[in-house]
């Protein structure tokens, strides 16, 4: 026979972890700890901010807080240099602008205009890390206790990868969007807090009214929240707060940050009606039938709660059926061949081998792990799924199956990776009762996205030095921009009487960010007039290219022969690159130049 265990051998495993249990200070001290080692760090890495705006997200919000700043109106948010006399209304949120506005008079009491900016650029993504790693620790907590909170910090400072969009210059809107989904989802796993359900209702409209690229994560966290408060009593008042706080809050910033003219009107890319009216639908209607089923079994109160989220989902759909396909449904289908095809962040998997072999070996890592590591857990809780534990799990391998599908995701793969990967590290330290166990299985985990990265930087055309590098963004439509984006380089045009400029798609918001041109094509999808018209001049018969031009007010074409694009036989832009110049095209830069600018004469 085995000999027994003794009992003090048996329980010292959860003697320690218990030894280890985290209030709600430490583990705030523990996320400060982090997040200033982890800004440090990749602070560090950042070394082109004064000669790059960053991909174009950053460029173009960058001039859009120039504008609201100098006294543009709230409500006014046309950006008349895109594609005029149209302009273009932009898809993004206000309240973003308003935030980066308000840094931004506040830097410039202080220091010019060039360091105010310069300053917001470096102190805006640097400040979003703190509740972004308190959000992941609080799950952490929930899931696996004192010392999952511990073993969450040891996987992200070892991942720097997960602070891509954190990075200095990342002044666009993932960040917050990731911010605003880790907080719902801490906030809908805690216990029975009404303040909770309020934080959580309020970070999920915040982070639809930013954008909506985060709806199917709010959508499982508002149903588990919902499902969990009319099968447990004891979380049916906080179910109760949680609707009617997220109807309240959605409708609230919905009207406060779109224009009025706009109210009626339905998009797929924004905060509109088509999601405001389901989302109050839902709240609301829920809020309500766990108030009238109050006496009811949970079967009924399930049931009850059920009916309105249907009623939400057939209104989303009927309104606007398009938006099945997510941001982009609307798009004019012309645009998908000659820019979205290219824009890597957009990709499946398989298309990224070929595409972008970096970003392709950050995507399979950060997938393998968080399926791997969510499928251990599951196993490990198989007889204990509590409903925290089942979100964790669901928004791990949703965020997964959302990045093999559009490499966008991946961030969120990442991040709600981390708190299961925390719990798994914990829960086999407990199985083979070593004390340190967790902390190094924790280790192990927090590595092996990197080794697989390693494995793949083997394959023909990766570099490994490009996967370890600093952090990088996947939103630039063209890879290889390189020289064409950096600030010198716009010197020249900046000097020349303002004009419109047609030049390749991603190099409108560098356009407008460094001179006071406007351009006819920026890489926006409600501008689709201007980016079709842009293509027409530029990659269209030379022979018609002119009277294109002439038709539209383009006064300079601008073009940058690194970048691979232009390469339309017969096309202006390949003429150019050819020395073939067309007769109505004036030079106005040196040859050598790395942007090339002529004038329509």
């Amino acid at each position: 026979m085995t000999p027994a265990t003794p009992a003090g051998k048996r329980n010292e495993p959860r003697r320690f972890y218990e030894a280890l249990e985290m209030s709600d200070r430490r583990l705030l001290l523990v996320a400060l700890a982090v997040s200033l080692l982890v800004a440090g760090v990749i602070a560090l890495k950042i070394h082109d901010l004064t000669t790059s705006l960053g991909d174009t997200d950053d460029a173009m919000r960058l001039v859009r807080v120039r504008e609201l700043a100098a006294g543009q109106g709230w409500y006014d948010q046309l950006v008349r240099r895109l594609q005029p006399p149209l302009g273009s209304q932009m898809h993004w949120s206000r309240l973003v602008d308003a935030g980066e506005a308000a840094l931004l008079v506040l830097f410039r009491w202080v220091l010019p205009q060039p360091l105010a900016e310069l300053a917001l650029r470096w102190i805006w993504p640097l400040a979003w890390i703190a509740p972004a790693v308190a959000a992941a620790l609080a799950m952490a907590r929930r899931l696996a206790g004192g010392v999952g909170v511990y073993a969450a910090a040891v996987v992200m400072v070892a991942t720097t990868q997960l602070f891509i969009q954190f990075a200095p210059g990342r002044i666009d809107h993932h960040n917050l969007q990731i911010v605003c989904a880790l907080v719902a989802a801490a906030a809908a796993m805690q216990d029975r807090h009404r303040a909770g359900a309020v934080i959580g209702a309020a970070a999920t409209a915040l982070g639809l009214a930013i954008g909506v690229e985060a709806l199917p994560f709010h959508g499982m966290i508002v149903g588990t929240v919902l499902l969990r408060a009319a099968m447990q009593a004891e979380h049916r008042a906080g179910g109760i707060t949680f609707g009617l706080s997220l109807g309240v809050a959605t409708l609230s910033l919905f009207l406060l940050q779109t224009p009025p003219d706009l109210w009626p009107v339905a998009r797929c890319d924004a905060l509109s009606p088509n999601l405001v009216l389901p989302i109050l639908v839902a709240g609301w209607g829920a809020a309500a039938a766990l108030v009238m089923t109050r006496a009811q079994r949970p079967t009924g109160r399930v049931v009850a709660i059920t009916l309105p989220g249907l009623a939400a989902a057939a209104l989303y759909v009927m309104a606007r059926p398009q938006c099945l396909h997510g941001p982009i449904g609307e798009v004019d289908r012309r645009l998908f061949d000659f820019w979205f095809a290219h824009i890597a962040e957009l990709q499946p998997l398989p298309a990224l081998f070929a595409m972008n072999r970096p970003v392709f070996a950050a995507v399979l890592g950060t997938t393998t792990a968080s399926v791997i590591a969510s499928l251990v857990f599951a196993w490990l809780r198989r007889r204990t799924l509590a409903a925290e534990a089942a979100l964790a799990v669901g928004l791990a391998l949703l965020a997964a199956v959302g990045a093999l599908q559009v490499a966008r995701m991946n961030d969120y793969a990442g991040w709600f990776a981390v708190p299961v990967i925390a719990a798994v590290a914990v829960g086999l330290g407990m199985r083979f009762r070593r004390q340190q166990a967790a902390l190094a299985l924790a280790v192990a985990f927090s590595l092996s996205p990197g080794l697989l990265m390693a494995v793949i930087a083997r394959l023909p055309g990766v570099a490994l030095s490009d996967l370890q590098g600093r952090p990088r963004t996947m939103a630039t439509s063209v890879p290889g921009a390189g020289a064409c984006i950096d600030t010198d380089n716009f010197a020249v045009l900046a000097r020349l009487p303002a004009g419109l400029v047609a030049a390749p798609i991603d190099l409108g918001p560098y356009i407008l960010a460094n001179s006071d041109h406007a351009v006819l094509s920026a890489p926006y999808h409600r501008m689709g007039a201007g980016i079709l018209a842009a293509q027409a001049i530029l990659e269209g018969d030379s022979a018609l290219a002119k009277g294109r031009a002439a038709a539209l007010g383009v006064r300079y074409v601008v073009d940058c022969p690194s970048q691979p694009f232009g390469r339309l036989r017969g096309s202006v832009t390949d003429a150019l690159r050819r020395g073939a110049r067309p007769a109505w095209l004036v030079p106005r830069a040196p040859p050598t130049a790395t942007l090339q600018i002529y004038e329509v004469r």
